[in-house]
């Protein structure tokens, strides 16, 4: 809805950040305005450090808040 700036993405996409983080996404909702993304579809996120794989993820705070829900997986590079 672009009168609220809110996305409802339904087909799989990618998040890449110049930090290196990649976010690889199934589906999302997305408040541009309050900085907020929730989804409650399989998620990755990589980094040379390591990933998460999750069966959901919440992002709020303009993306200082990131929350995993439901099985969560982590693997930290050695």
């Amino acid at each position: 809805d672009r009168s609220l700036d809110r996305l409802n993405m339904t087909a799989p996409f990618e998040v890449d950040l110049s930090t290196g983080l990649k976010a690889h996404l199934n589906s999302a909702f997305i408040d541009v305005k309050s900085g907020a993304m929730e989804s409650h579809d399989p998620v990755r996120v990589t980094t040379k450090e390591g990933s998460i794989i999750a069966n959901g993820l919440k992002i709020t705070d303009k993306g200082h808040v990131i929350s995993f829900s439901g099985k969560a997986r982590v693997d930290i590079a050695p």
